[in-house]
């Protein structure tokens, strides 16, 4: 009924984090999480002009003959500014967890297929094949351009929606909340 055929690349792994990472829920988590990219690249900013403007004064005063020499906690506190504002601003970009996950995957270069029936599902690798149940599915996620299957195992399968090979992927999703019983979870 439904067939998808492909290798996981960095896209689908990032999927299937978003899927994983705990939800944190409240109205404000989302503008603490911009907030906090929007002052770390402040802070580095920051930084950056405070170690532009120390140069210039050194430069100047070398210039002019005079005996202007920055102090050490200067120097600190540059290095410390910048540290702080990179803290906060790579957790909260999503660069950083895309590039962090697909280092850690052991997989490259696998070729997936499932194959999607009425009774259940198919994963087959090169080596061997699983079937399971629709039962067994306990989340079922979808973004603009994957569908994230989550066992209850805490093992997840991502299906990219340009890779299906037989079905429409536009109508994958609900068909497949109505099997599992499962409600269709956007990230």
């Amino acid at each position: 009924m439904f067939r998808v055929k492909l290798v996981y690349d960095q896209e689908d792994m990032a999927a299937l984090f978003r899927a994983t990472w705990p939800r944190r829920s409240g109205r404000w988590y989302p503008i603490l999480r911009k907030a906090g990219l929007v002052v770390g690249i402040l802070l580095i900013a920051m930084a950056v002009a405070a170690g532009v403007r120390a140069c210039a004064h050194e430069l100047s005063a070398s210039i002019s003959g005079g005996g202007y020499r920055p102090d050490a906690f200067l120097g600190v506190g540059i290095v410390f500014t910048a540290a702080l504002g990179l803290s906060l601003a790579a957790p909260n970009s999503g660069w950083f967890w895309k590039r962090a996950v697909w280092k850690n995957y052991k997989e490259k270069g696998t070729e997936l297929e499932f194959c999607f029936s009425e009774d259940g599902f198919t994963v087959t690798v090169p080596t061997c094949s699983s079937d399971f149940s629709y039962a067994g599915i306990e989340k079922i996620y979808e973004d603009t351009g994957h569908f994230v299957l989550m066992l209850p195992s805490g093992a997840g399968y991502v299906l990219r929606k340009n890779s299906f090979t037989q079905g429409d992927p536009a109508k994958f999703g609900p068909w497949l909340a109505k099997k599992t019983e499962k409600q269709l979870i956007q990230i």
